[in-house]
């Protein structure tokens, strides 16, 4: 909230609410249920994903963002969001990977 502590905007801030409900939905999504973002993925993220989870959701890099918005620095905040949104696609590169993976491993299986 440090963000729109200022905001006048009502349209803003109603925007950041509906925003911020989507995103808690989809990070108990990616968190507890990796199957409703690829049916066909494991019951349970591999380590690998867990990891870019635990990256993703880290409190230290939200806040390192939020500081270099804060402090104006653009070109900061610019770096750190694209490392931020290349890390969420990571975590679906590597929740749809599991996938592709498990299929191979059953396809192998049947064959043999």
């Amino acid at each position: 909230m440090s963000l729109l502590s200022a905001a006048r905007s009502s349209w803003l801030k109603s925007f950041y609410a509906q925003t911020a409900e989507q995103l808690q939905r989809h990070h108990q999504a990616l968190l507890f249920h990796p199957r409703t973002i690829n049916p066909d993925a494991p019951t349970s993220h591999t380590p690998e994903t867990e990891a870019l989870l635990r990256q993703t959701i880290s409190v230290p890099a939200h806040t390192e963002l939020m500081r270099a918005v804060l402090d104006r620095d653009t070109e900061a905040a610019r770096m750190l969001l694209r490392r931020h949104v290349e890390i969420t696609l990571a975590v679906y590169r590597s929740i749809v990977g599991a996938s592709v993976k498990e299929k191979n491993v059953k396809r192998e299986e049947q064959v043999t």
